[in-house]
């Protein structure tokens, strides 16, 4: 055995994994780029519309307004995007439907094995191929295929022979 971490979920670890899921998937990735064509498109439709309909003052005015008005929705739709994750995850929070991704765990980390409990749940699996470790600033998310993520804050990682196992399996 090479050791075993006993950690805490809260609010704030769901709201780090949503983002670095937000940060790292190519669909939602995909999603943004598509909404700020979408934005550009929609301004510069709404651009030859006012150029087209006012003359002088007006047309420049509506024009300016547009162009900054546009710009700020293009530049600025990512980080919406990620305010919405964090009211989502709030209200989630909020609702009691996330009493199960919250409070005490533990992993026992193996040669060849990672056993996940907690109040409700003891998980083993292998360490295939299938299973990755990710990273994000605040904590390490293991992946499995067919189950979800586990989440494993940092903070709770003070044993260094259980950090160096941890990023052993991380680089392999």
């Amino acid at each position: 055995m090479r050791g075993i971490i006993e950690y805490e979920i809260n609010k704030d670890d769901l709201i780090d994994f949503h983002l670095y899921y937000a940060k790292n998937s190519k669909a939602i990735k995909n999603q943004i780029r598509g909404a700020q064509i979408t934005l550009l498109v929609m301004h510069a439709v709404s651009i030859a519309c006012f150029y087209m309909l006012f003359d002088g003052l007006p047309r420049v005015f509506s024009i300016v307004f547009v162009l900054i008005f546009g710009f700020i929705q293009i530049i600025t739709y990512e980080f919406r995007q990620n305010m919405k994750i964090i009211r989502y995850v709030n209200k989630l929070f909020d609702s009691n439907a996330s009493k199960y991704l919250l409070g005490r765990k533990s992993i026992t980390i193996n040669t060849n094995s990672i056993l996940f409990t907690d109040e409700n749940t003891e998980l083993k699996f292998s360490i295939t191929p299938d299973v990755t470790i990710k990273e994000s600033e605040k904590s390490y998310f293991i992946f499995r295929s067919e189950a979800p993520a586990i989440i494993l804050p940092k903070k709770f990682i003070s044993d260094g022979n259980v950090r160096e196992a941890l990023l052993s399996l991380l680089n392999k």
